[in-house]
């Protein structure tokens, strides 16, 4: 299964329309944009969130494999803590992303951020 179908396969299960996001809580920073290296396989813990009501979706995880680029976009509509998901090559988590739209959080991953390698 190809990088691009792990998002999809949690995002086909959640997303019904344009008004979904798909978020990750990091408590350690404010960064607007946190830029990573996977250094081995992990699952990062995710949430599917109205961007409406804010009303909670579903919860699942996504599959990042080693050596993937990940970029972490600070989400302006679900508050503290809560990151988007860019993955270089990719599409965003959210909703332009999730409907395969170009979208401003691809453009801030370009931005020097804070650097960061994930266990």
């Amino acid at each position: 299964m190809n990088k691009r179908n792990q998002l999809d396969k949690f995002a086909q299960r959640t997303i019904v329309s344009g008004r979904k996001g798909i978020i990750t809580h990091i408590a350690w920073t404010n960064a607007p944009v946190i830029h990573t290296t996977i250094r081995c396989d992990m699952r990062l813990f995710v949430q599917a969130h109205d961007i409406k009501t804010g009303a909670l979706l579903g919860r699942g995880n996504m599959l990042l494999q080693a050596g993937q680029t990940v970029h972490f976009v600070k989400s302006a509509t679900f508050g503290d803590g809560a990151y988007y998901i860019v993955i270089a090559g990719e599409s965003c988590t959210c909703p332009a992303g999730l409907n395969h739209q170009h979208c401003r959080h691809q453009d801030e991953v370009g931005a020097p951020a804070r650097e960061l390698v994930a266990a």
